[in-house]
């Protein structure tokens, strides 16, 4: 997907909400060294694991207010965070800004389904066969509840055609949203010019 997006040596990404650092180490990897890529968390803890990961530039902040110039760069990724946003509006309009002119955005989500029957079952497997598997792999019990929270917070996320129309409404032009298996979306939106 970030190769689709059109990241390519010697480009500058952000990776908003970054986490443990894997979206911003692997596009570290295809930028190569006369590029730049920002992995960006609230949490100094995350921004650690990503260090042990390899992500060379790690900044403590906020998708809301981004500490960043107008214009720095040219491709900005979120990945499985945005149901963490504030205001999606205020993101989008700040990550519009710190663009350049031409410069994409591209969101990876997990969404549950939108008819009653598939989201119960959604629900179901978030809330106990995916917890009950985070436990077998992991062999701790306290993986049960952090996963079913994160099955709850997918499960309360922002709907595909609200994000759409926050990024539209904060200037993004093309804004276009896919899914893969009924439950990966993917969003992408274009900095106009």
């Amino acid at each position: 997907m970030l190769r689709r997006a059109g990241l390519a040596d010697g480009m500058a990404m952000l990776d908003v909400g970054s986490g443990t650092g894997l979206c911003a180490w692997l596009g570290q990897e295809m930028v190569g060294p006369q590029g730049r890529v920002v992995a960006l968390d609230p949490s100094p803890g995350m921004l650690e694991q990503a260090r042990r990961r390899g992500v060379r530039e790690r900044v403590v902040g906020f998708a809301e207010s981004l500490p960043f110039d107008a214009g720095t760069f040219d491709l900005v990724t979120m990945s499985y965070m945005l149901r963490h946003v504030q205001d999606l509006s205020t993101a989008f309009s700040e990550i519009h800004r710190v663009l350049r002119p031409g410069g994409r955005l591209l969101i990876f989500e997990v969404t549950s389904p939108a008819g009653r029957g598939s989201r119960a079952i959604f629900r179901h497997v978030m809330r106990t066969i995916v917890p009950a598997i985070g436990v077998a792999a992991s062999l701790r019990p306290s993986t049960f509840p952090m996963m079913r929270y994160w099955g709850d917070t997918i499960d309360a996320a922002v709907r595909p055609e609200r994000i759409e129309a926050a990024m539209d409404r904060s200037g993004f032009r093309g804004v276009r949203h896919s899914r893969e298996l009924g439950v990966f979306s993917c969003y992408r939106g274009v900095r106009a010019s």
